[in-house]
């Protein structure tokens, strides 16, 4: 699990569903957000909208408004 003060959100990931999961503080409804593939890992970024996650096969970034995952390229 993974507190995010600026959001006021604990994160977590059931790996084997591939999803993200939170918990808002005061509310007692799980956002769900479904993943193309197993989520590993994943950490906070400048943008409180935005995690940098590890998947099966991939690294990216995803957007948690626009449910986009962006892989990021090795330069």
């Amino acid at each position: 699990p993974l507190w995010c003060e600026r959001t006021r959100r604990l994160f977590w990931t059931d790996i084997e569903g591939s999803e993200l999961l939170a918990l808002e503080k005061d509310k007692n409804v799980v956002m769900r957000w479904s993943l193309p593939e197993r989520l590993g890992s994943f950490a906070l970024t400048e943008k409180a909208d935005v995690l940098l996650m590890g998947l099966a096969s991939r690294l990216g970034l995803y957007n948690l408004n626009t449910q986009v995952f962006s892989t990021v390229s090795a330069s």
